[in-house]
């Protein structure tokens, strides 16, 4: 019998099919009648690109076409994507056709859809179509769409489309595009929070547009205490260019302001623009961010919200070339509760090192053109009037590189010169000094059989002759403006350990500052550095010792370790002296040496306090991981001292979905959390 199937099987594919398409094929137990093959026992048809199986199935030719009429257990693999369905209709010839009563899954995406249409180009077209990370028929999230087309690379394009929870919709959008294959972040997030005296709050997020460079996001918030907000937010990032944009809008109120019972409007509009000529010599960067008050940052999380240039609004564009880098940047206020330095515009030239003697000597200069304008914030009373002036700056250094034997020298000679065309005395400014100094070390190294040892010993000196003009008769814009006298020795050793998964790096070094009237000895500050690793151990201690006022400048104990690969920890504890100022670069000293302690210490730059960090994660079981993050600080004189830590208790839930489940105390009070999402 089975013989007999085989031989008229053969035949049949062979008139009607041609040698176009090689079918596969298995039924069992069939009949064949008029032409028609039938089997209510289970049968199969297989192509290169699809496969198709039924318990019923029927096998008829209409107009020159093959058709295959299936119900019953209904499974259909076509193009890469498994479908099932209670009844299939499949032209065998042109490969398509249409299925009732579907569901089918594309990567983490479960499709639930009353009739779907099977196109040969690759494309389902679906009606009444409902999506799901859960494989359930009644899902807790979902979206559904009146009109749903897909590709077999998973490319979505829906009609009216709903996001519901359980069956309530929540979001609607009139069209809706999105990859369903494609390993992406989580295209669906809610979350749940409560901070103590604001009651909870709900947070929506999801995809309303995504493809290969770009992603489009709604976001909502909304308290029933406080009011609602909403966010809409763009992603795009592709070969020469990338943007992020984040547009937030709130009628609510806030919690800690002057008045927290009333609700207002506000607003925060942010974004980082990057391009990038083809050739790449040209870049442009925009950010912006527009702020209706200033307790807008703080009342929206950084990890909600903020980018990584929170606050500043810039335009930067830079070309280079052969002969250097060449630079505009304008960076405007645009919040009135803001004080900063103003660059309007700015521009700058950064030459190419000029190779004088091969391997030996260079020069390199530098120079920057600009209007400057500092300008305080608004409501922050201040004594000193906004100031404002065009500021042109040049800077040529003379460097050379000696080295033989294990030894080493690095001088250098130069020039600083600054000119402004505006002063405190209402007239213009012309400042200058010379730069020079220098490095020299010498390294011995020893191999052992099982290590390497090296010492080096090295001075560094640094000098700067006193500038033609004061720094206190000539407008402080930025660190660059507060050139001054300076003559500072850096010296001591280095050694090091290095074993195969080892290495330990020991570093000594005391600070002199010889002629400088504001330190009354000869060496203010030694600085000792251990730093250390190992395979699972990662350790560095930084001592920072006061000898001229006997007291800690500064301390660092840094410890990580990896447990085992569901165990980790860190304890970091940090101490500021009074005496280690608080400043943009603190291995510049010309504050240090050009202003007595006294005049410093009761500045806010004299900010004496000791901090303690500690995080651990660990994975209890295969489905439940624990975060915990701790933050306390003390002994500083402005703020009493606090306590902050944070829980967070993740879980996988069923098919999908990633929950998690916060706990944090904060200087403001309790905060409770929680968040659950799709993953991967």
């Amino acid at each position: 019998m089975r013989a007999c199937t085989a031989v008229v099987l053969s035949s049949f594919f062979s008139v009607h099919l041609g040698a176009a398409y090689e079918i596969d094929s298995y039924i069992k137990h069939p009949s064949y009648v008029d032409k028609v093959i039938e089997t209510h026992e289970g049968g199969i048809f297989a192509g290169d690109d699809f496969r198709l199986q039924a318990k019923h199935l029927r096998l008829v030719q209409e107009n020159g076409q093959s058709i295959v009429y299936g119900d019953q257990d209904v499974a259909l693999l076509y193009k890469g994507t498994l479908f099932t369905a209670e009844q299939i209709v499949f032209n065998l010839t042109e490969k398509k056709g249409v299925a009732y009563n579907v569901r089918g899954l594309y990567g983490i995406w479960y499709l639930t859809a009353e009739k779907v249409d099977i196109c040969n180009e690759g494309v389902v077209a679906s009606s009444k179509t409902t999506l799901s990370s859960e494989n359930t028929l009644s899902p807790f999230f979902s979206l559904t769409a009146k009109q749903l087309e897909i590709s077999h690379e998973g490319q979505a394009e829906g009609e009216g489309v709903a996001l519901r929870v359980g069956n309530i919709p929540v979001f609607y959008l009139p069209t809706y595009a999105a990859s369903l294959k494609k390993n992406i972040d989580s295209p669906v997030t809610y979350g749940l929070s409560w901070i103590a005296g604001q009651g909870p709050e709900l947070i929506m997020r999801y995809r309303l547009y995504e493809n290969d460079s770009t992603a489009v996001f709604l976001r909502g918030d909304v308290r029933p205490s406080r009011g609602f907000g909403g966010a809409f937010e763009t992603y795009c990032k592709e070969a020469h260019r990338s943007f992020t944009t984040k547009s937030y809008v709130a009628h609510d109120t806030f919690y800690r302001d002057n008045n927290p019972n009333k609700k207002r409007t506000r607003y925060r509009l942010q974004g980082n623009i990057s391009l990038e000529a083809p050739n790449k010599k040209t870049y442009t960067e925009i950010q912006y961010d527009k702020i209706s008050d200033r307790n807008m940052p703080v009342d929206f999380p950084s990890s909600a919200f903020e980018l990584d240039a929170a606050e500043t609004t810039r335009l930067s564009l830079k070309r280079r070339s052969d002969y250097g880098l060449f630079g505009i940047r304008l960076r405007p206020r645009i919040n009135d509760f803001q004080g900063f330095t103003q660059q309007l515009p700015s521009s700058f030239f950064r030459g190419t090192p000029l190779t004088l003697i091969k391997d030996h000597l260079f020069f390199q200069t530098n120079c920057a053109l600009e209007y400057l304008k500092y300008t305080h914030a608004n409501d922050i009373p201040s004594y000193v009037e906004d100031y404002n002036s065009g500021r042109a700056e040049a800077k040529g250094t003379l460097y050379g590189s000696l080295s033989g034997h294990g030894a080493s020298f690095f001088p250098y000679v130069g020039y600083n010169a600054i000119g402004y065309t505006n002063s405190p005395s209402q007239d213009a400014k012309f400042t200058g000094a010379l730069l020079y100094g220098g490095t020299a070390t010498y390294t011995l190294t020893k191999k052992y059989t099982s290590f390497r040892h090296n010492i080096t010993p090295f001075v560094t000196f640094t000098g700067i002759t006193s500038p033609t003009t004061n720094p206190d008769n000539h407008y402080i814009f930025s660190l660059y403006d507060g050139v001054d006298r300076l003559q500072q020795f850096e010296y001591g050793c280095k050694t090091s350990v290095l074993f195969p998964k080892t290495r330990w790096e020991l570093k000594g070094a005391a600070l002199s500052f010889p002629g400088q009237s504001a330190l009354g000895v000869a060496v203010p500050k030694g600085l000792l550095t251990l730093n250390g690793s190992m395979e699972t151990i990662h350790f560095l201690e930084k001592i920072i010792w006061n000898f001229q006022f006997h007291e800690l400048d500064f301390s660092k104990t840094l410890l990580q370790w990896t447990f085992t690969k569901d165990a980790a920890f860190s304890l970091e504890m940090q101490h500021r002296g009074q005496y280690y100022y608080r400043k943009d670069d603190l291995e510049n000293y010309i504050l240090d040496v050009s202003r007595s302690p006294g005049e410093l210490l009761n500045t806010p730059i004299s900010d004496k306090r000791t901090l303690i960090l500690t995080r651990a994660q660990f994975k209890i079981t295969d489905l439940w991981w624990l975060q915990f993050q701790s933050h306390h600080g003390f002994g500083r004189k402005t703020q009493r001292g606090y306590t902050e830590f944070k829980l967070d208790l993740f879980t996988r839930l069923a098919t999908h979905w990633k929950a998690k489940v916060s706990i944090a105390q904060t200087t403001l009070g309790p905060v409770f959390g929680a968040e659950v999402k799709i993953v991967k």
